[in-house]
């Protein structure tokens, strides 16, 4: 038997008897369910189910409404109407810290910082902010403008190794270990990531973290080739980094450079490789075939081709085969290797769905790290 799940409209009809009743704890789990709703919309690309939500939610004075409408927005590359939505939410309730934070997101991506510093200053006074998730946006938007010293300062009061949070942990000691190894401390950036990477655990490893630890560990392997000037360790990291995210950029650049393989015959190549994935997807019997897209330096297609496998997981190295290939400029002096790697794209199966995709081991860091 399958579990009942409520509809939308059913879920406001059970918080407005909540709220009527002052039933405290049944409009709470009515409101958690509603805005799972809405991010699951954002999820499927379903904008107009999610701002229906938002807007729903904003008439019962619920700041997360005016949340999810600019978060659709802002993801529909409309990021002045994301803040006229924020503000008209911060002048009905203004003491929303996530509003405000959300609002300095958007003015930092935006090349707004002074903008960006004052809304963080605002979410900061809100009532039950979150300093240590603020802190890491003040931080990141003073590292933008590559003011470090200032951006350790404003993410020096929080205590990165005991954050509760997987995701926030490990994304802000990425972000740190950066910040460190930017301004010459080596060996505070060393020691940091050491210390978060030693206490990870299965639970750890979720899909919004993978990307963080592997650019712990390519941040960690950057402080040991710049710190140190040790190329083995330095190598180690970036290798563990990749094995976890195979699109880690700075770990692929650590490879290169750590190997300094330069060529007279050297070209960057865009190259398309098929494969077929190492088991079939859950439901399904045949073993799905995909593409992905390389942009690698070497001296030859064949040899772009064994630089993809190197960087693939063992068990599809072996199915790889080049599907197209184009060398879009001669780059004599730079490095060999890998520089970009793009998601895995799956063919249509028998019955016609459409392909999908699957981030090269999840989604690129988005810490903001050098």
């Amino acid at each position: 038997m399958s579990k009942f799940k409520p509809s939308v409209d059913q879920l406001f009809a059970s918080l407005k008897r909540c709220i009527q009743a002052s039933d405290h704890v049944g409009a709470e789990r009515a409101s958690e369910e509603i805005i799972e709703r809405a991010f699951e919309a954002i999820d499927q690309d379903d904008n107009d189910q999610a701002v229906a939500i938002g807007k729903r939610m904003q008439e019962l004075g619920n700041p997360v409404g005016f949340e999810i409408e600019a978060l659709v927005l802002d993801d529909a590359s409309e990021p002045a109407k994301a803040v006229e939505v924020l503000e008209r939410g911060l002048q009905a309730i203004p003491d929303a810290w996530r509003l405000w934070e959300l609002l300095g997101n958007i003015h930092s991506d935006e090349a707004r910082p002074d903008d960006a510093a004052k809304a963080y200053d605002k979410a900061l006074a809100c009532t039950g902010a979150e300093p240590a998730s603020v802190r890491y946006n003040m931080a990141l938007n003073l590292a933008r403008s590559d003011k470090y010293d200032a951006a350790l300062e404003a993410i020096e009061p929080v205590d990165v190794e005991s954050l509760e949070d997987s995701e926030l942990r490990l994304n802000t000691a990425a972000f740190k270990t950066s910040v460190l190894t930017q301004l010459g401390r080596f060996d505070d950036a060393i020691g940091l990531a050491t210390r978060v990477l030693g206490r990870l655990t299965d639970e750890d490893y979720t899909e919004e973290s993978v990307p963080h630890i592997a650019e712990l560990h390519a941040q960690l392997g950057r402080s040991q080739a710049e710190g140190k000037q040790d190329a083995e360790k330095a190598m180690k990291h970036a290798l563990d980094a990749i094995r976890i995210d195979q699109g880690n950029e700075l770990a692929l650049s650590l490879v290169r450079a750590i190997r300094n393989d330069v060529s007279d015959k050297a070209s960057l190549y865009q190259l398309t490789v098929k494969g077929t994935w190492h088991e079939p997807f859950e439901g399904e019997s045949e073993k799905r075939d995909f593409r992905q897209t390389f942009a690698i330096i070497a001296d030859s297609p064949e040899q772009a081709l064994e630089m993809a496998r190197e960087v693939s997981p063992d068990e599809l190295r072996r199915t790889l085969a080049i599907e197209e290939s184009e060398a879009v400029e001669a780059l004599p002096e730079e490095p060999k290797g890998v520089c970009q790697v793009s998601p895995y794209m799956f063919y249509e199966d028998e019955d016609g769905d459409a392909p999908g995709s699957k981030p090269s081991h999840k989604h690129g860091c988005g810490c903001g790290c050098s």
